[in-house]
């Protein structure tokens, strides 16, 4: 069994409650000593304001995609003039080469957004 890292320090923008506390629930969970700190200058500040900008670029593009999917899904219902947008969109294919390498793909789509499974040579 894969076990997960366990990082020695972690990075964190705003002060805690309970901050040590936490701390040494860290390190008896991960069985060595786990710093937290809030950087004030340096290459650790400039890392955390990094990730700061690209977890809201994140989230502001999956608002945007949510919103679009939405907006996509509303009008499959206007065009089938379903009472309610769908919540699942189901797509099949089945493939081959000249009979042999079948090939199954199953897409779904939905409010969160495309799913595609492969069942490769059924």
């Amino acid at each position: 069994m894969k076990t997960s890292a366990r990082p020695k320090t972690l990075i964190i923008s705003h002060d805690l409650p309970e901050q040590e506390l936490l701390g040494e629930a860290l390190a008896v969970r991960a069985g060595r000593h786990v710093q937290i700190i809030r950087p004030q200058r340096g290459e650790k500040l400039d890392l955390l304001r990094q990730a700061l900008n690209n977890a809201r670029d994140a989230l502001g593009r999956r608002l945007a995609e949510s919103t679009s999917r939405t907006a996509q899904l509303a009008g499959v219902a206007k065009v089938f003039a379903l009472e309610h947008p769908p919540q699942r969109i189901e797509v099949y294919d089945n493939s081959h080469i000249s009979g042999t390498h079948a090939v199954g793909a199953m897409i779904v789509a939905g409010p969160e957004g495309l799913e595609k499974k492969s069942i490769p040579d059924f």
